[in-house]
């Protein structure tokens, strides 16, 4: 996982929650447009819009995620991402 960077605050389209700063999955990778991102708020799958703002994916890259191969991967840290917000939030508690 690389370093934390700062990105123009932006809010989750689903739930709200307030980013900030993303962390890439992948050492030295950065946001980039049309790159999916995971909410730390809620564990949806967003899109980073021109501006590294967060938007809704758009029914192209929903139908790329459902059906492309090369997705499987994306759903695998879709999935480990909201595992680990449940944990975390089952630790504050």
């Amino acid at each position: 996982m690389s370093e934390s960077i700062r990105i123009p605050e932006s809010r989750c389209p689903y739930c709200g929650f307030a980013i900030t700063e993303c962390t890439s999955l992948l050492a030295g990778d950065l946001p980039v447009a049309r790159a999916f991102a995971v909410c730390c708020g809620c564990g949806n799958l967003c899109v980073f819009r021109d501006d590294l703002k967060l938007r809704l994916p758009n029914d192209a890259e929903i139908e790329w995620l459902l059906n492309n191969h090369a997705a499987a991967e994306v759903r695998q840290l879709v999935a480990r991402a909201r595992a680990f917000i449940a944990l975390v939030c089952a630790n504050r508690n």
